[in-house]
């Protein structure tokens, strides 16, 4: 079953450009549409929606849960590589699912998310006074803010052990092997010539 939605988020300002946007989205299309949660009004290869509050950085990933309430939902990061056939994901159990973190996986990673139906309680609840106190490794960034609130989160690697690979943490073979590849930090997928 194919998902509802695939969404991107694109909050300019930082590392990313509009053609990481672009790319992800083009490798993406097959699977389904694609939006793009973004404050650039520059054109891109998928429908956008302009993002309606100046959260920094990751912290703008919070306003999907307000757009994004009907059906599944499939999230990507913007440094994420598609090299192959992503359709598992679209079969996982469980409501809501994240990655492990790739060097602490007891701790949930929010650079590729499922959901189904209506999370928007998550934006309902968010603070943006207490960012401040999601600083530490234990309670990272948006990450943290989404593992405090939620309760079972299916782990992506769990259910899907050779789907998704780090760019980092993961061998060469692995990271071939995989059908996504995640950056989480430098080097950028521009700089690796966009390759797994």
């Amino acid at each position: 079953m194919k998902p509802k939605a695939i969404a991107l988020v694109y909050k300019t300002g930082g590392d990313y450009t509009s053609e990481y946007v672009n790319r992800l989205a083009d490798s993406l299309k097959a699977y389904g549409p694609v939006t793009c949660l973004t404050d650039s009004t520059k054109p891109m290869n998928c429908r956008t929606i302009p993002l309606t509050h100046d959260l920094p950085g990751w912290w703008s990933k919070i306003e999907l849960f307000k757009t994004f309430k009907t059906g599944r939902t499939v999230y990507f990061d913007l440094d994420t590589v598609i090299n192959g056939d992503i359709s598992p994901l679209f079969g996982l159990k469980g409501p809501f699912a994240m990655l492990s973190d790739f060097y602490k996986p007891h701790q949930a990673a929010s650079g590729v998310m499922v959901w189904d139906g209506d999370y928007s309680w998550l934006w309902d609840r968010f603070k943006p006074s207490e960012i401040g106190q999601y600083n530490k490794p234990s309670q990272w960034g948006d990450q943290g803010y989404l593992s405090n609130n939620l309760n079972n989160i299916t782990r992506i690697q769990e259910q899907c052990p050779e789907l998704v690979a780090s760019y980092k943490a993961s061998t060469l073979q692995q990271r071939q092997k995989a059908a996504i590849v995640c950056y989480h930090g430098r080097p950028r997928p521009h700089q690796t010539g966009w390759s797994a």
